[in-house]
């Protein structure tokens, strides 16, 4: 009997060593957090809804990309640099251990294929070679025509909340975790839309809102982590700008998008280290 009460006792040792381990792999609670990393994305077929003046038109099943730019040294840490390429950034905060919420901005590039052939509704009464009556009508997208492009960025700004699911502890620093994300948030893109002969317009503007879901791993080594997620969402944009101020011209597009994404990323401890010592020397104190 007194063998099994020995064995009983050193399980519950042993169990509470493990959980303050784990605990002291993951305890994040009042910290904040900050990431920053790259993406690539992907955009389903979409409808391009545009009306000025003198047309409106309608685009079915328009087919897009996205546009990462080349990596370099000098592209991607050069410091006037760093916002080009398709990045992500978020600053957070831990509600609980398992539990935080985040601000920040997808910045994606959305670039309608040149020289497809889309199906075109609609009239243009503009004088020129475009002019017409369109029903279902094919029409290639050559440069004279439509070059429609979100490159400047097609700027997701969402708030986040997220769940951390606890996959194994390595060791005692490293935490793997799998994590479940939902956002909403505003879209301002910098849209570079040349239609017929008008002159573009090159400034952010609200266009729309957007919602997401966001499936990831978590990698975390004391205060340092690494994330890799993918992001899939829905992009309601009913006043696109599309020319120079002064000029009448609005676009609408739905967008479906899936968008992959790595991140580097570090916890910042708000009570900084003298909570912790004090907080250890309580302990000491309260010990029988």
């Amino acid at each position: 009997m007194n063998q099994y009460k020995k064995i009983f006792s050193l399980g519950i040792a042993i169990l509470f060593c493990c959980n303050n381990i784990f605990a002291q792999a993951t305890t994040r609670k009042g910290k904040m957090y900050f990431y920053w990393g790259y993406n690539r994305a992907a955009f389903a077929k979409s409808t391009l809804r545009m009306k000025g003046a003198d047309y409106d038109i309608t685009l079915h099943k328009a087919i897009a990309t996205d546009r990462q730019t080349e990596f370099t040294l000098q592209n991607y840490f050069a410091p006037q640099n760093i916002t080009i390429p398709q990045t992500n950034f978020k600053i957070g905060y831990y509600v609980k251990n398992n539990l935080s919420v985040n601000i920040g901005v997808d910045h994606m590039k959305y670039v309608m294929q040149q020289n497809q052939i889309l199906s075109v509704s609609g009239t243009i009464s503009q004088e020129g070679n475009y002019r017409g009556i369109y029903n279902k009508t094919p029409v290639q997208m050559t440069k004279d025509f439509l070059q429609f492009e979100h490159t400047n960025g097609l700027n997701y700004i969402n708030v986040e909340i997220e769940k951390y699911f606890t996959l194994k502890n390595f060791a005692k620093h490293f935490t793997l975790q799998a994590t479940a994300a939902a956002g909403i948030g505003a879209l301002m893109p910098r849209t570079d839309a040349t239609f017929l002969n008008y002159q573009r317009n090159d400034k952010n503007h609200f266009a729309g809102a957007g919602i997401t879901i966001n499936p990831g791993l978590y990698l975390q080594y004391r205060n340092f982590f690494y994330r890799s997620m993918l992001k899939a969402g829905f992009m309601y944009m009913p006043d696109i700008l599309l020319h120079k101020n002064g000029i009448e011209g609005r676009a609408a597009q739905n967008i479906l998008v899936a968008q992959m994404a790595n991140t580097l990323g570090y916890n910042i401890n708000l009570h900084g280290r003298k909570f912790k010592v004090k907080q250890s020397e309580n302990t000491i104190k309260n010990l029988p």
